[in-house]
């Protein structure tokens, strides 16, 4: 008896796993995470307005912007030419986006609201045959793109912790 209630939970819990797992990668237009990152704590008043200059300078177009209590940039997919490790694929059009959240974690000593934040990248391509996008597995080069973008975010969240 305690075998097979062993074995149940054992089976439940891959179960489980495979959904968090799987999940994410699962559905068409757009849904598919390609990267998903921490950004850090950042300062109300960072929290939107510091993602927001940072990706319209990287050629971005803001399509959402919502403040507190919780917060969410989202840019328009921005279309671009596939980068040499996605163009070794086949892909011979790509398209981004952006959205970064957070959600108020609390305040620091001087009372100011702290937000945590992440950032997540959806990627699509399609090849030269045409047809819809589908979502791209992340690339070493599309890792290396994202995560310049996500550290300087991350610099300039530190910077205004440090300056408030």
């Amino acid at each position: 008896m305690v075998e097979r209630c062993m074995q149940l939970r054992i089976t439940a819990f891959a179960g489980a796993l495979a959904l968090v797992f799987l999940l994410p990668a699962c559905g068409g237009g757009g849904s598919g995470v390609a990267v998903s990152t921490q950004l850090g704590l950042a300062t109300q008043s960072a929290s939107q307005e510091v993602p927001e200059q940072v990706l319209r300078r990287e050629g971005y177009r803001i399509e959402r912007s919502d403040g507190p209590p919780n917060v969410q940039v989202r840019t328009e997919w921005r279309y671009r030419s596939p980068l040499p490790d996605e163009g070794e694929l086949g892909v011979t059009e790509v398209r981004t986006r952006i959205i970064v959240e957070g959600r108020q974690r609390g305040s620091d000593i001087q009372q100011i609201a702290l937000f945590n934040m992440r950032m997540r990248v959806q990627n699509e391509g399609r090849s030269e045959s045409g047809g819809d996008f589908t979502n791209l597995d992340a690339t070493e080069d599309f890792t290396d793109y994202v995560g310049a973008i996500a550290q300087e975010i991350r610099d300039r969240y530190e910077m205004g912790i440090r300056m408030e």
